[in-house]
């Protein structure tokens, strides 16, 4: 008999580790199968490396049973989006603090890029475009989510930053 590690789902999409013994890997599928679990990953304990007993040796083969789409766990796009976001803006605010300085010439250092960032209408508008971005994207987040808010919040957000863009 053999040890093997698995990450697994039961049948309410939340994740069960552990592991188990069985004569072979494929036996150790077909009992979690029977205990009702959807195999993510299986692997024997002797070729897991000490420091670790879930990662995949390549040898896994995904079950063919679908996860419902509600317990799937993939790392958003807008979250990612999000975090480069933040920090753009974080950026931006750094640029409108430095320039401020160096504009009421209390930076002894004359930085022409940091003047012509500054004043620049593309960075304003940037700013705007990130900040609405932010903005909007946890307004539907605190709604509920939904392809119809999102829509409706992608127009108005739209609309405010064109409407930015002709009266400035």
């Amino acid at each position: 008999m053999s040890t093997f590690t698995y990450i697994a789902r039961n049948q309410t999409g939340q994740i069960d580790r552990g592991t188990i013994e069985a004569p072979s890997m494929e036996q150790a599928r077909e009992t979690l199968r029977k205990r009702g679990l959807l195999t993510e990953q299986i692997q024997s304990l002797s070729n897991a490396m000490p420091w670790t007993t879930t990662e995949d040796d390549g040898s896994v083969q995904k079950n063919d049973v679908a996860i419902p789409n509600q317990t799937r766990s993939y790392l958003p796009l807008e979250g990612t989006l999000r975090l480069f976001a933040g920090w753009l803006l974080a950026w931006y605010g750094l640029v409108y603090l430095l320039g401020a300085f160096q504009y009421n010439q209390k930076l002894p250092p004359d930085v022409p890029f940091l003047q012509a960032l500054f004043v620049s209408p593309l960075v304003l508008r940037c700013t705007l475009g990130v900040f609405l971005f932010l903005l909007f994207t946890d307004l539907h987040r605190w709604l509920g989510r939904g392809i119809g808010k999102g829509i409706l919040l992608t127009i108005v957000a739209v609309g405010l930053f064109v409407g930015f863009h002709l009266n400035a």
